[in-house]
């Protein structure tokens, strides 16, 4: 089997790792500054919820770290992707008012959206999982990374396409998708 060489994976993932590093910081400091239309990746798009800027810039330090070779950190930071995206899914699927920016930010972002969609939740829990195994053995993890990539990658072109069409998760899954707050 031909294992990807070092010399093209690690820019894919140092470069990627600065582009959601660059975004999740960006609409953070957009979202304590105020202005709004930074918040959007684009104008037809919905301002990008706080927890997700969040999670994005998490992802980021995590990809980072593992191009570093700084695998605790790319673990640890992993994992909070994880129970972010976890704790997301079972907040929604209980039907319980938890958001991200009231509780652990206590409020300084402001009047930001802290609601992530379901898909975004489960594609944090994806991510988290495919880098936490590539933390514990960058060898045998990267398979589960490849399958939780590629889930991921399809699940968001659905969602993509979804939005184009104009049917959002909202319409597809009743309780889901609901801001509780």
């Amino acid at each position: 089997m031909n294992v990807p060489s070092w010399s093209v994976v690690r820019p894919a993932q140092v470069a990627a790792g600065l582009a959601a590093v660059a975004l999740g910081f960006t609409v953070v400091v957009a979202w304590v500054i105020g202005n709004e239309a930074l918040t959007r990746v684009h104008p037809l798009f919905p301002p990008m919820p706080s927890s997700v800027a969040i999670g994005l810039l998490i992802c980021g330090v995590a990809l980072l770290a593992g191009a570093g070779g700084w695998r605790r950190l790319g673990g640890a930071s992993a994992s909070v992707v994880f129970v972010l995206g976890l704790s997301t899914l079972v907040q929604q699927a209980l039907g319980l008012d938890w958001s991200l920016q009231h509780t652990v930010l206590g409020g300084v972002i402001g009047d930001a959206p802290g609601y992530m969609a379901p898909s975004t939740a489960l594609s944090f829990v994806l991510v988290g999982v495919g880098l936490i195994a590539v933390s514990v053995h960058p060898q045998r993890g990267s398979f589960a990374c490849a399958i939780s990539g590629t889930t991921v990658a399809t699940q968001s072109g659905v969602a993509f396409i979804g939005y184009g069409f104009g049917v959002t998760g909202s319409k597809a899954i009743p309780h889901f998708g609901h801001d509780p707050g």
